[in-house]
């Protein structure tokens, strides 16, 4: 059975929807936007005043403030743009599949939904540093992530809702130095970046929720409709 999964994945090639990590990025540029048109309004002011150095001056300080501000929370979403990326590139490698990028499922997102024959797979990205996966459950810099495997399960369930299928949950650790001791934990498979792509044709070998033809085109038909 697994070999005939694994020829038939070597068979054909995969399509991919959406960006990865698009909604990160938005959440990046806006403040840069609302600065440049803060910046931009004084600038215009000082024009038509006359003051023209002095908002030169304020613009100045008015963006070295809001690039201070929002310096840490920039740096936790490129850290998360940058593992969705990599993630996505990984997902690249998986054949006969449909890959969506940063689905919106009331009120958050999941990173990457694989559609397959096989069945639908929800892909949480975490780029953690230091992270372990054990028996005892998932800690970074020996911190508890109590949170982690129930926002799996719960992005599961509501896209399960929505596309009217069972969604087996998947988180995978980005970071090189994740050290990942079992293969599921609470419900929830977990799994490296490096192995990403054997991990997900594992489950896909085991097939718990297979989908029909038609439903698996109803599943990626519903998908797109929620990218739009």
């Amino acid at each position: 059975m697994t070999r005939r999964h694994t020829l038939l994945f070597r068979a054909s090639g995969n399509r991919v929807f959406g960006e990865a990590g698009g909604g990160l990025r938005q959440q990046l540029a806006r403040p840069l936007l609302f600065t440049s048109l803060v910046a931009a309004g004084l600038l215009i002011t000082g024009l038509l005043t006359g003051e023209l150095a002095f908002s030169v001056l304020l613009a100045a300080v008015v963006i070295l403030l809001a690039s201070a501000v929002t310096a840490g929370r920039r740096r936790r979403l490129s850290i998360g743009l940058e593992g969705e990326q990599r993630s996505a590139r990984q997902l690249r490698r998986l054949p006969d599949a449909e890959v969506f990028h940063d689905v919106m499922l009331g009120g958050e997102n999941a990173d990457h939904i694989l559609v397959t024959a096989e069945g639908v797979f929800s892909v949480e990205v975490k780029n953690w540093a230091q992270v372990r996966a054990d028996h005892g459950g998932v800690t970074s810099r020996t911190q508890p992530k109590r949170n982690v495997l129930p926002q799996a399960r719960r992005q599961a369930g509501k896209l399960g809702q929505l596309l009217r299928v069972k969604v087996t949950p998947v988180v995978v650790f980005v970071q090189p130095d994740s050290v990942v001791r079992v293969r599921e934990l609470e419900g929830v498979a977990v799994t490296t970046l490096s192995r990403l792509p054997a991990t997900l044709t594992r489950l896909r070998c085991a097939a718990r929720y297979p989908l029909t033809p038609e439903v698996r085109q109803r599943c990626v038909r519903t998908l797109e409709t929620q990218l739009q």
